[in-house]
């Protein structure tokens, strides 16, 4: 018998930042994917655009400020820049062995601040698409 593949995935849902100097990376922050379905993942990304800050007179931040790694620790010009078109994220998260083993792989995101003025708070919607692992 064939038994249907699901593709599914659950994601952090918030990554915040908190307060970060101009010019300086922000501290990293994991995302924790979960395979919730019964085939190995990777993922697209995409974005809603700019991190568009609140601020008066305060301008956004350009998306691909934001840099994406399996690695942890990574060096900001090492990850991926997050993008508002879709992109392969190359997440290589196995498949789940049981519904009470969920199959987790975390992922990690540096913000680099720009070196201008910037005010209020800043944010945008990142959206991960669980695609097959081939």
């Amino acid at each position: 018998f064939e038994m249907a593949s699901l593709i599914a995935l659950n994601v952090t849902t918030a990554i915040n930042y908190g307060t970060i100097a101009l010019s300086a990376d922000g501290p990293q922050q994991t995302i924790t994917f979960t395979n919730t379905g019964n085939r190995a993942l990777d993922t697209d990304q995409s974005g809603t655009g700019d991190m568009v800050c609140s601020g008066e007179g305060s301008i956004n931040i350009p998306i691909g400020q934001a840099h994406l790694s399996p690695t942890n620790g990574f060096i900001w010009t090492a990850g991926q820049a997050l993008t508002s078109f879709i992109t392969f994220f190359d997440l290589s998260l196995a498949q789940r062995t049981d519904d009470s083993t969920p199959s987790t792989k975390n992922a990690y995101l540096v913000l680099r601040m720009l070196d201008t003025s910037l005010r209020g708070t800043c944010s945008n919607t990142i959206t991960f698409t669980a695609k097959a692992d081939v």
